[in-house]
């Protein structure tokens, strides 16, 4: 922390002695709080963007709603799997028509979509709550940022205040 501390003595130094006249702004900038909006932008406009969408919604409708999605992308492409499969036997389906046995077929395609969609549907369901409960923690790290950002501008409106107040008192005298 403290080769932190000395770099950006040094940055600023530096900077004061190339800008010369830029020396009364660099003073005026309250290089903390930039740091600290700067981290909140970035996040906001980051992984933020996404996750703030994401808190919007409580855990059971946000797993709800990706197991849903799920659901119905694992039945169209198993719809789409057993056309194809299907293909297989058209010659036979083509020549016997109705007296072909569609039931063998059909309880392979059967088992085969149960197991995909509950293979699927638990995958969605960890996958989805672990997704959630990182964006919560997340969102709740750039809460406590926000608040702290607030509390920070808080005090510097108070130390302004103070100082308007000193002037006032000053200039009445």
């Amino acid at each position: 922390m403290i080769r932190g501390i000395i770099r950006k003595e040094k940055r600023m130094h530096v900077v004061k002695e190339a800008a010369g006249g830029l020396e009364r702004v660099i003073d005026m900038i309250d290089i903390p709080k930039v740091h600290r909006m700067t981290r909140l932008a970035v996040y906001e406009k980051g992984p933020g963007k996404k996750e703030l969408k994401m808190h919007r919604y409580s855990l059971r409708t946000y797993l709800s709603l990706k197991l849903l999605g799920s659901f119905f992308a694992v039945t169209t492409a198993c719809v789409l799997g057993a056309g194809i499969y299907m293909t297989r036997y058209y010659s036979n389906i083509i020549t016997e028509g109705l007296a072909f046995s569609y039931n063998r077929i059909f309880l392979r395609l059967l088992i085969v979509y149960g197991v995909i969609l509950a293979i699927s549907l638990i995958a969605t369901f960890v996958i989805q709550r672990k997704r959630y409960l990182r964006m919560l923690r997340n969102v709740s790290r750039y809460d406590r940022k926000l608040y702290a950002l607030k509390k920070y501008l808080d005090g510097e409106d108070m130390q302004k205040k103070d100082v308007e107040e000193k002037e006032d008192g000053e200039v009445l005298r």
